[in-house]
């Protein structure tokens, strides 16, 4: 039978296979809760053809940023692992999407071995997620490394899941077990015909507004 790992320090110690887990290399970029889903379609989609392997971690206190330092950890606090934990998050579709609580993906590039963890924890006016990688020193390591995190940075300046949808972000919100400040709408589909407006303001709109709009990919 195969040894069981119980702790986070465990798996990476095995994962990177050294004894010294503080010369990883790490570097973490934070978010608004709302972009959770792109972040995590995202590193799903960078890193399933490297058949990762993906464990939950536990967050003893979800008001402190998790971070990778502290899975490596080994004695007293050390991070234990948990089952994967999922919520459903609205983007406006037919079916919710279903976002990881933290996940931690171990995959390795060739010889390389990469881990990438992505958590949550909460403000003073809801939750930001956090995405960090780590790595072991050397030039090719860092090459994917720096790519992975620039990719990162774009999800975070460009939605693919709420872009064309109507987004309210609510200062208070009652407790569901759900995101609750954020909601998208889902707005009937309103007809040129059915707009009352003065025929200069319709030429206006359309000099402005909907000729800009066909035409900026040109």
């Amino acid at each position: 039978m195969s040894e069981i790992n119980r702790l986070a320090w465990q798996v990476l110690h095995r994962h990177f296979n050294t004894d010294d887990l503080t010369g990883l290399v790490s570097s973490r970029r934070q978010f608004a809760s709302h972009l959770l889903p792109d972040l995590q379609t995202l590193i799903e989609e960078q890193i399933a053809p490297l058949s990762p392997k993906l464990v939950g971690v536990h967050q003893e206190y979800e008001i402190l940023p998790m971070q990778l330092s502290d899975l490596v950890i080994r004695e007293g606090d050390a991070v234990a692992l948990t089952p994967l934990q999922y919520q459903d998050i609205d983007i406006g579709e037919d079916e919710p999407y279903a976002s990881l609580h933290n996940g931690l993906w171990l995959f390795q590039i060739g010889d390389a071995p990469f881990a990438v963890l992505l958590s949550q924890f909460l403000i003073r006016h809801g939750r930001k997620v956090q995405v960090e990688i780590a790595h072991l020193p050397g030039e090719h390591a860092s090459v994917f490394f720096r790519d992975f995190l620039r990719k990162i940075e774009v999800a975070g300046e460009s939605s693919r899941y709420y872009r064309n949808k109507v987004l309210s972000f609510e200062s208070n919100a009652e407790y569901s077990g759900m995101q609750g400040t954020m909601q998208v709408h889902r707005l009937p589909a309103v007809s040129r015909n059915d707009v009352v407006l003065p025929e200069a303001t319709i030429a206006c709109l359309d000099t402005h507004i909907f000729d800009f709009d066909r035409h900026r990919g040109d």
